[in-house]
């Protein structure tokens, strides 16, 4: 595994579904992954949500909590950089196991 310190996460492209339970919006709103790491995702959303919202993750293999750190605008929605704020146990193994899986 990636020592800490040593420079960014591994990151690997993967697509997987995510709902997300965003701060102030009571409707959950649907996304896919672009790619993941231990230290965050990037996700497909149809909509652009400001630095610094909070976000809950809930994927079929994991569960998270996260904050937005960047978003871009694109004409089919928005690209949102989620750092995890919260990855505990049995969700962080899931993650490290995804990652794991498509390293070279």
């Amino acid at each position: 595994m990636h020592p800490p310190g040593d420079g960014p996460a591994p990151r690997i492209d993967i697509r997987l579904s995510v709902v997300l339970a965003i701060e102030g919006i009571p409707t959950p709103v649907a996304g896919i992954s672009v790619n993941l790491s231990e230290s965050g995702v990037l996700l497909q959303l149809g909509r652009e949500l400001p630095r610094g919202t909070k976000v809950g993750l809930e994927f079929k293999e994991f569960k998270a909590r996260g904050e937005v750190i960047w978003a871009k605008k694109r004409e089919s929605g928005a690209l949102i950089g989620v750092r995890f704020a919260s990855l505990k146990g049995r969700d962080r193994k899931a993650v490290r196991d995804l990652v794991a899986l498509g390293e070279p």
